[in-house]
């Protein structure tokens, strides 16, 4: 058994190894993706992080760098893609810590089953609850999201259907089944690549999206390739923490960019196919 699962992650590791090293197709520049301030400037929080081993996991913490007595903040726990390592998506996890998150991200490279980062929730609330935890105090345990990538964007559906602690997910180029969704009851964000040929939208962030039972957006960035949340974070960074914002932070003109019709997300010419239901 352990030298199939050696065999499926090597494999698997291939693909993103041949997957990354496609050309790394787009047709605009960086600069023409922005999504409206403050949510695309970088936030007023300095970033620190920290690697923390915790309940047979590796976690590394990007966390503001000058946390006061006092001071919550809500979490965001992050899963990878296939075989990626967490320092790969460092801009976009420090961009929305910059912005008053605290972002757990659990190292495992195989998160699909939304186990690991269902459980990065509890060790949140743990360290939160001990003295000796930077964290300490700091997390706010009533708002909790969940995001990730790839195969980390199916663990993020399978942990918010593990864990009800999760108020809302956001799903980067993620590889769930049409059924997975069926039963989601929190907010979700599913966004695509209008160049991805290893997460095809149609074939699977389209169907996600409509099985999803809760509240739900779909965008696909036109012009960008499956690993664009790494290699170009600034296309989607400002989204990422509108969307935050507006559930775990109640911001209602964020929530705006994404329910009205006319602006925001459906008006942004460098998105298409961009819906929303069930709000």
């Amino acid at each position: 058994m352990k030298t199939a699962k050696k065999l499926l992650s090597l494999m698997l590791a291939l693909v993103m190894v041949f997957a990354l090293a496609l050309p790394m197709a787009s047709a605009l520049e960086p600069d023409e993706y922005k999504a409206p301030d403050p949510y695309q400037s970088e936030g007023i929080f300095a970033v620190a992080t920290e690697t923390v081993k915790a309940n047979d996991s590796k976690y590394k913490v990007y966390y503001p760098a000058d946390m006061a007595e006092g001071d919550t903040y809500p979490v965001i726990v992050w899963a990878n893609g296939t075989a990626c390592f967490t320092d790969l998506y460092n801009q976009l996890l420090k961009f929305v810590t910059s912005h008053g998150y605290i972002v757990v991200a659990d190292t495992t490279v195989m998160a699909g089953d939304g186990t690991d980062q269902a459980a990065a929730v509890e060790y949140a609330l743990q360290a939160n609850a001990d003295p000796s935890s930077t964290l300490y105090g700091h997390v706010n345990v009533d708002k909790i999201g969940a995001m990730g990538h790839s195969q980390g964007g199916k663990s993020a559906v399978n942990a918010a259907l593990l864990n009800d602690k999760i108020d809302c997910i956001i799903s980067i180029a993620g590889a769930s089944n049409a059924t997975d969704t069926v039963g989601l009851k929190v907010p979700a964000f599913f966004m695509g690549g209008g160049l991805d040929g290893m997460v095809m939208p149609s074939l699977w962030v389209k169907p996600a999206y409509k099985n999803c039972s809760s509240p739900a957006v779909i965008g696909i960035l036109k012009g960008v390739e499956h690993c664009a949340c790494m290699f170009y974070p600034d296309k989607l960074k400002g989204y990422v923490v509108a969307w935050f914002d507006a559930f775990l932070k109640d911001d209602a003109v964020a929530l705006d960019l994404f329910t009205n019709p006319n602006a925001g997300l459906h008006a942004d010419s460098q998105w298409k196919d961009v819906e929303c239901k069930n709000f």
